[in-house]
């Protein structure tokens, strides 16, 4: 524990340039050694290790897709907020004791929350910062006055894997305890704050907010999940029309950000789903759309956001002709939302149909009908998107240049990743 700090301090204070050296360096060494310090017991899990792949990736690829950091022209704060945000996510991820996975669960947030209100481009920037520090503080105070109690019945440190049915919370309970993770993932109804925290935060703090910060409510999910009552109908009915309901939302929106973070509303709710059936098929197909759509979602959010360095317009109706101006970007976009798509043979198409065999388990014509939908408005989707981006008239067709070198390499080191991450997670288990 003591040196996993003293790597940090140590990175705070070096310069920018060697930041992303030293990211490997405590990449390679999370991998060659497994961490169990005293009350934080730190060790390594399946969905443990694809999150800290996940984080360190996503983290890495802010560094290199903003142009201001690579040419020098940017403080180091945002440098060290990054560092900061994979320090804390390090920590979430290897943690056992719940007390600790709350505290840093909560301060996960804080490093995008600067990044909204420091770098953010408009005055709104503060409300959308009252907003996401709204609905995450409040609703998971349920949740901690639960640890406490728990920690308070075990008589010392209360740790997940200690968990077991004699436990087990009422309904109404749970679904308390359930709104911290719920709100941070977000499921429909609670989302409100993600919109507005997406149009206002720079590239950086959307791929962190899409790619890693999302994901953590439902990493919660699966850490807390058997522990709550069984009985999850309401929630998985909820999170089944809150998907279907988002993918009608997603086509009525103009702004471009604002159109991705509604698809990824759609994508956690039905992740939701598949986890409230509580089967084991289920679980692993949720958690491989999650971590598919983490991702995705950067890689979109990163294609937007080199848009918007040339038009300065996030309107989709005005960022057309992508097709016809910007081909090496076109070529890019094409597969980003081929992977959005989950085509074979990646991640999203094996999540996919891991999902449906569990829907078609349960035998409800009605449930199975609705993931077979959400599945085709995702492809409708990302068919529109790439129609009203790439072969409609806008400002793009005067205004767009190329993909610079910058640029094209880190949209191709994206897609690598994209592309092998399902095979490094074969290679950790």
């Amino acid at each position: 524990m003591v040196k996993l700090f003293m790597m940090f301090f140590y990175i705070f204070f070096l310069k920018k340039s060697s930041i992303s050296s030293v990211l490997l360096v405590m990449f390679s060494l999370f991998l060659l050694e497994g961490f169990h310090s005293g009350g934080l017991n730190m060790e390594f899990s399946m969905i443990n290790s694809a999150m800290i792949l996940l984080s360190f990736m996503v983290v890495v690829l802010c560094f290199y897709s903003d142009n201001k950091m690579v040419k020098g022209k940017d403080n180091s704060l945002k440098g060290y907020l990054y560092i900061l945000s994979l320090f804390i996510f390090l920590m979430l991820f290897f943690v056992k004791s719940v007390l600790y996975f709350y505290i840093f669960f909560e301060f996960s947030i804080l490093p995008t929350l600067m990044l909204i209100l420091y770098f953010g481009y408009q005055p709104e920037r503060w409300r959308a910062g009252s907003y996401l520090i709204f609905y995450t503080f409040f609703s998971s105070i349920p949740l901690f006055i639960f640890i406490l109690l728990m920690i308070n019945k075990k008589s010392g440190y209360f740790y997940m894997i200690n968990m077991d049915e004699k436990l087990w919370l009422g309904g109404v309970i749970s679904g308390v305890c359930l709104l911290a993770f719920l709100t941070k993932l977000p499921i429909y109804g609670l989302h409100i704050w993600l919109p507005k925290a997406h149009v206002e935060a720079p590239i950086s703090g959307s791929m962190i907010l899409a790619g890693v910060l999302l994901k953590l409510g439902g990493y919660g999910l699966v850490q807390f999940l058997f522990f709550f009552s069984k009985n999850f109908y309401l929630f998985l009915s909820w999170s089944i029309m809150g998907g279907l309901i988002s993918c009608m939302v997603t086509f009525r929106q103009s702004d471009l950000k604002c159109f991705i973070a509604y698809s990824s509303v759609g994508h956690m709710c039905f992740f939701m789903g598949s986890l409230f059936i509580l089967f084991s098929l289920g679980s692993q197909g949720g958690i491989l759309m999650m971590l598919n759509h983490g991702f995705v979602s950067c890689g979109m959010f990163m294609v937007a956001s080199f848009m918007y360095e040339r038009v300065y317009s996030r309107g989709i109706f005005n960022l057309g002709g992508l097709g016809f101006t910007l081909v090496s970007g076109q070529l890019f976009f094409f597969f980003i939302l081929m992977l959005n798509m989950s085509i074979p043979p990646f991640m999203g198409f094996l999540s996919e149909i891991l999902m449906i065999f569990n829907v078609y388990m349960v035998g409800s014509l009605v449930m199975w009908s609705s993931f077979i939908i959400f599945f085709l408005l995702v492809g409708v989707i990302s068919i529109f998107f790439m129609l009203s981006l790439g072969h409609s008239e806008g400002l793009s067709m005067i205004l767009l240049k190329g993909f610079n070198l910058r640029e094209l390499s880190v949209s191709f080191f994206m897609l690598y990743l994209s592309f092998s991450f399902f095979f490094l997670l074969c290679l950790f288990n």
